[in-house]
């Protein structure tokens, strides 16, 4: 998710997103990929964290929230 060119503060600015939400962003991408055995040097996980911030955008703020929606997606490795 994060390119060589742009690095991690490009993306946060381009999602509008702050350190605070990035930190509670990256809790949830942890635990869904931890729950799910998601790798965290693939592509998958790199889907995983873009629809994170997707759903953030659309308005599931909470862990609670995003884990909710992550699981009525079901978005996992299980899955392919």
């Amino acid at each position: 998710m994060v390119s060589p060119k742009h690095g991690k503060e490009s993306i946060v600015s381009f999602a509008g997103i702050d350190s605070q939400q990035l930190s509670l962003l990256t809790a949830v991408l942890d635990e869904h990929c931890a729950s799910n055995g998601i790798p965290s040097d693939g592509i998958e996980r790199e889907e995983a964290a873009q629809l994170v911030i997707s759903l953030y955008q659309q308005g599931w703020r909470t862990p609670d929230e995003l884990k909710l929606a992550l699981s009525l997606i079901g978005h996992s490795s299980r899955r392919r």
